[in-house]
């Protein structure tokens, strides 16, 4: 497992426990430095992610070497007609432009359920095309259910799929879906590793809506104290990292202090004992505690 660069603090006002708002030009020239000095190779962002593909553009250099994913945005549209394929590819032509590269590593869809829409097989050809051409080496989705895979998987061929996973949200781990998209040679990238920071907020800042959660904090405190832990940072990367499906997990930071805690955690667990930590006892089935769009 890799570590990736989640912009969405770049463009926006963004996460639960994010006391610092959106990140400034100058903090984010910062945080792309120490993620290259520390070979951090892939930046992940969206059209949607307000001023974040246009942030990026400004900020990178021309010696940068990092892999740029996108996501085309959700379209509002019940069904898909040929004619929709030049919005769509204005679009993309916008976020080539913003993000001053003429080539994406990976451009996904950011609602995966677009590709189950009547006409959808337009959608899914001008990928392919994008990628026969080179201006996308890889194509895939954005998904936040399972079944999404289940049922994408029977219709189309992915590259990359980005889900959520972490200690709390074990869904994909638990029903078998990261072996399926393995078993399909499908690059699996995996977001909300620490649950928009809910999982690394203080029990008592916790707010009354996810106060379910707050039980399993205290588990995971108390694994944190066991292992002679300074903050419960490392297990929740452990997880990931024991889940050897995983290639890449994106994580965003407000600041390039916060990077630098991210990369010396990565790596800091070395208990002899990790091998035997009984992961799924974390995890939580209640959709609204573990899917952040339901929180509101």
């Amino acid at each position: 497992m890799k570590l990736a660069l989640g912009t969405v603090q770049f463009g926006m006002n963004y996460g639960i426990s994010n006391a610092v708002g959106q990140v400034s030009p100058e903090e984010i020239k910062k945080i792309l430095k120490l993620a290259a000095d520390n070979h951090i190779d892939l930046l992940d962002t969206a059209a949607a992610y307000g001023e974040s593909e246009a942030v990026l553009g400004e900020c990178l250099t021309d010696s940068n070497h990092f892999k740029l994913i996108s996501k085309l945005p959700a379209f509002k549209n019940s069904n898909f007609i040929q004619a929709d394929i030049g919005l769509i590819n204005q679009g993309f032509q916008e976020s080539l432009r913003k993000l001053n590269t003429n080539h994406l590593y990976g451009l996904l869809l950011h609602n995966a359920d677009d590709l189950l829409k009547p006409g959808a097989e337009f959608v899914y050809q001008y990928l392919l095309d994008l990628k026969n051409q080179g201006l996308v080496k890889k194509i895939g989705v954005s998904v936040y259910y399972p079944e999404q895979v289940e049922k994408l998987l029977k219709i189309y061929q992915f590259d990359l799929v980005q889900l959520p996973m972490n200690l709390f949200d074990q869904r994909f781990y638990r029903q078998g879906i990261l072996e399926k998209l393995k078993d399909s040679n499908i690059e699996i990238h995996v977001r909300s590793v620490l649950l928009q920071g809910l999982l690394m907020m203080p029990i008592a800042q916790i707010p009354e809506k996810l106060s379910a959660a707050k039980p399993y904090l205290k588990n995971l405190d108390q694994l944190v104290f066991e292992n002679f832990l300074d903050s419960r940072l490392s297990l929740l990367l452990e997880f990931i990292k024991q889940t050897q499906q995983v290639d890449y997990a994106i994580l965003g930071v407000t600041s390039a202090e916060e990077l630098k805690l991210l990369i010396e955690a990565l790596d800091f667990f070395k208990s002899e004992n990790k091998e035997k930590i009984n992961w799924e006892k974390f995890s939580i089935e209640d959709e609204n505690l573990i899917i952040p769009a339901r929180w509101s």
